[in-house]
C-alpha cells in the first residue's frame, strides 16, 4: 500500500503483483482508495475508484537494492494516461 497526501486528498494505492516479473521488472495492478479530503459522489474520484485501470511497473535502481516506479498507466474518463522514466540513477 502507498499511502500518499496532495495537499488535499488523502488516498492509499493498493498494489497486486500483476503477473511473473519481466527482466527484473515487477508490473502491479493498482487500486485507488480516497480517505479523505474529497467530495463524495464526485464522478472523477468514483471512477478511479470502480473503473480506473491502473498500472505501476518497479526496476531496480541502480547500486541501492531499492525498486522504483518507471512506468505507470491509469485510466481516466477521457483516455489512458500513461508515463514512461527515460532513465534512472542512483544518487
Amino acid at each position: 500500500t502507498i499511502r500518499f497526501f496532495d495537499g488535499e486528498l488523502r488516498a492509499d494505492l493498493k498494489l497486486q503483483q500483476a503477473g511473473p516479473p519481466k527482466d527484473d521488472r515487477i508490473t502491479c495492478a493498482v487500486r485507488f482508495e480516497p480517505v479523505a479530503g474529497y467530495r463524495k459522489g464526485r464522478k472523477q474520484i468514483e471512477y478511479l475508484k470502480k473503473r480506473s485501470r491502473i498500472t505501476i511497473t518497479f526496476a531496480p535502481a541502480p547500486g541501492t537494492g531499492l525498486y522504483t516506479p518507471v512506468a505507470a498507466s491509469v485510466g481516466t474518463q477521457i483516455g489512458t494516461l500513461r508515463i514512461q522514466a527515460t532513465r534512472v540513477t542512483a544518487r
